[in-house]
């Protein structure tokens, strides 16, 4: 499966102005926070797999724009969906920041947690567009992360027709990459939540195959785990993931040690 495969026209060394066309991410968010293995819960309810689109970009003196246009192939026939974004970040000496934002209109049908809802028929409702705010600060070494996603308006819920309110999830993370043995070793700590989502059944962090979801939504997550490149463009990466579901229904938890190499 060829997930991700586009083209780029422009040159930013000439004209601070490109087009993409293919399949890769929206740009609505940047859905940081996770841990080597794990996801924020920022990410498992708002953000969509690789997704077909058009995208127009500019980029000059640390200020990056986006538009893009897509179809999500569940609500609309033709390609009348979009998101706008807007990242600015700089770098003075050892300091470095950047903040940003984004609206994409309609998460419905979407492969996040909260399209994927809509889809296969626990929540209903009309149009519903999702606004992000993110932002970065770092020190040297030291980091904090933070982003905000809420939907316009709520959902129903299919079968009690009860209404959701506006739906949302945040998260703020603690980075730390100290230069360990000649080797920069990376940590993070991280919190995340959700309001508003009990509806949204969410994939479990340890799952071993593809499609195993809770019943209910995520309200609380604690991700804390480790990266490190142990052989040239291998990382070795263990992670502690703890949630806590709506309701009291229940914790999970799963402890994993990851392996990737990079080509």
């Amino acid at each position: 499966i060829l997930e991700r495969a586009f083209i780029t026209f422009g040159n930013l060394s000439k004209l601070p102005v490109y087009m993409t066309v293919g399949t890769l991410h929206l740009t609505n968010g940047t859905y940081g926070g996770g841990g080597p293995w794990s996801n924020a819960l920022t990410y498992s309810a708002f953000r969509p797999g690789t997704t077909p689109q058009v995208q127009f970009g500019y980029f000059e003196n640390g200020l990056a724009t986006n538009f893009e246009v897509f179809n999500n192939g569940n609500y609309r026939s033709e390609a009348s969906d979009f998101v706008m974004s807007l990242n600015y970040g700089q770098t003075y000496g050892l300091w470095a920041y950047d903040a940003g934002g984004g609206f994409l209109n309609d998460i419905r049908g979407l492969s996040s947690s909260a399209g994927s809802a809509y889809t296969n028929g626990q929540l209903t409702g009309n149009t519903n567009g999702l606004w992000d705010v993110n932002g970065n600060l770092s020190y040297g070494p030291y980091g904090v992360y933070g982003e905000y996603n809420i939907t316009s308006t709520g959902a129903d819920n299919a079968v009690t027709g009860q209404n959701t309110g506006k739906m949302s999830a945040f998260v703020l993370a603690l980075n730390y990459g100290p230069i360990l043995w000649d080797k920069t070793t990376n940590f993070v700590l991280s919190y995340s939540g959700t309001n508003n989502m009990a509806d949204v059944p969410m994939g479990l962090s340890g799952r071993a195959v593809t499609g195993l979801n809770t019943t209910q939504g995520m309200q609380t997550e604690w991700i804390l785990g480790a990266s490190r490149e142990i052989m040239n463009n291998i990382f070795l990466g263990p992670e502690f993931q703890w949630a806590r579901m709506y309701q009291g229904a229940g914790d999970t938890w799963a402890t994993t040690i990851d392996l990737s190499a990079y080509f």
